[in-house]
């Protein structure tokens, strides 16, 4: 016995010591971490470089929670029931909320709630105001997000402010609804094929759009992963081909000595709709981060949702690049998220000579302007020419990704458009791709203002 209980003292004082270690080991993991992507970031602020005072705000009383990941992690569950990284439950269209507006104009699924790490007072309360889970996603740092939609009417508004009164640490959401940032385009006569899942490989860019399909042959072997955010069928929009293939194109033709291998997220809703909403995108952003990607191209825009602000932040904390289309609602445009958020580099589109797209929204997001009016999709089977800052954006991401993070604003890679200097509706200016790196009409502009 008295064996026993000096081999208790000593692994008392000894546990202490083990749990110090492992805190140490990973700081020093974090620390390293910080110092490998250094380099990413400042290459990154010289294009999105503004302070948070600068971007665009839509309302004052919905501004971004910042956190800090590495000091302040929100709430930690230890109870919840997730097998997997992505606990999608099955369902058709009928059961999804329909798409309405809410009181500030904002479009969202009818009756749906989005919660990161509720406490259970709040849970209790969804339950008693007869909305069921619907599903719920595991991500990283113990973060759970769950998905509750109410069986009837349910005022979302007066349910949010009771929810973040009764638990200020968690954060709750409508579902918000984003649009892809481009000429909405289904596929009705004729099905072309998806590249299929790979089990393995490493990405060094993520995609977050619609489904991937139709790849010509050269650029196909670049999708590494894919992965599915919304339950049921797959979705038969080509933007997210269209999307994938000029980010692969231009960055395979700029630099041929690096291929480019893609981590595409599906976020698009199958249906006439095409409906990308926020909880999708917090789980493809999520799912991109475990897959270790620092570069990501998102093509969409919408309304500001505390949700994915975290999101994006977690990921931009992280020392990764978010390359994001500004929009297409014209220049009063109020739906411009994430282009908006803090260290974001936000893409407008312009036509081959350098003209500002009619409906690209403008603002302090605006960072960076790229060839995106009338593209030729030929080579995915897609006969019209298609418009918008969805197909700028990847230009840019691309551009970045042949560069190898090490780009820089400075020579004669962007042209200056609009007002002398950076202005809202070009940003910095237009980036300029070698003739022939991707599809363009026979108009190259010029390199400089003169």
């Amino acid at each position: 016995m008295v064996r026993f209980g000096i081999l208790t003292i000593c692994l008392l004082f000894a546990v202490p010591s083990v749990a110090a270690q492992a805190q140490r080991a990973d700081r020093a993991q974090r620390l390293d971490r910080l110092d490998r992507v250094q380099d990413r970031i400042a290459a990154r602020d010289r294009i999105a470089d503004r302070s948070v005072t600068d971007r665009v705000r839509e309302r004052p009383v919905t501004d971004v929670q910042r956190f800090d990941i590495t000091d302040e992690p929100i709430r930690d569950i230890v109870d919840a029931d997730v097998s997997d990284a992505s606990n999608v439950l099955e369902e058709d269209d009928s059961r999804r909320g329909a798409i309405i507006l809410d009181p500030f104009g904002d479009r969202i699924r009818r009756g749906e709630v989005i919660a990161l790490n509720p406490s259970t007072e709040a849970l209790a309360e969804l339950s008693r105001r007869d909305l069921r889970e619907i599903r719920r996603r595991q991500l990283a740092n113990d973060a759970t997000l769950y998905l509750y939609r109410s069986a009837g009417a349910a005022n979302v508004r007066d349910l949010l402010e009771a929810l973040q009164a009764i638990d200020p640490m968690g954060l709750y959401a409508p579902n918000h609804v984003f649009n892809p940032t481009g000429e909405p385009v289904l596929m009705q006569e004729f099905v072309l094929p998806l590249v299929p899942k790979r089990s393995s490989g490493a990405c060094s860019v993520g995609l977050i759009d619609g489904p991937v399909r139709a790849l010509p042959a050269r650029l196909k072997s670049a999708i590494a992963k894919t992965e599915q955010f919304e339950p049921g069928p797959v979705s038969d929009s080509v933007h997210g081909a269209a999307v994938a293939f000029r980010l692969i194109d231009i960055a395979q033709k700029l630099n041929s000595h690096h291929p480019v291998a893609i981590c595409a997220a599906d976020v698009f809703s199958a249906g006439p709709e095409g409906a990308i909403t926020a909880e999708a995108i917090a789980g493809a952003l999520d799912w991109q981060m475990a897959q270790e990607v620092e570069l990501i191209n998102a093509s969409l825009a919408g309304p500001h949702n505390v949700v994915v602000a975290w999101s994006v932040e977690r990921f931009i904390s992280s020392g990764g690049t978010l390359v994001a289309a500004v929009g297409n609602g014209g220049p009063l445009s109020r739906n411009i998220y994430p282009a908006a958020y803090d260290g974001v580099i936000g893409v407008t589109a312009v036509d081959s000579e350098g003209r500002l797209y009619a409906l690209a929204s403008q603002g302090a997001h605006v960072d960076i302007a790229a060839r995106g009016v009338d593209i030729d999709l030929a080579q995915i089977g897609i006969e019209d020419s298609m418009s918008g800052t969805s197909f700028a954006a990847p230009i840019v991401s691309g551009w970045i990704a042949a560069q190898g993070f090490e780009f820089d604003l400075f020579g004669e890679t962007f042209a200056d458009r609009g007002d002398r200097g950076r202005d809202a509706k070009f940003g910095v200016g237009e980036l300029i791709v070698p003739s022939g790196s991707i599809v363009q009409t026979s108009h190259t502009p010029e390199l400089a203002r003169p």
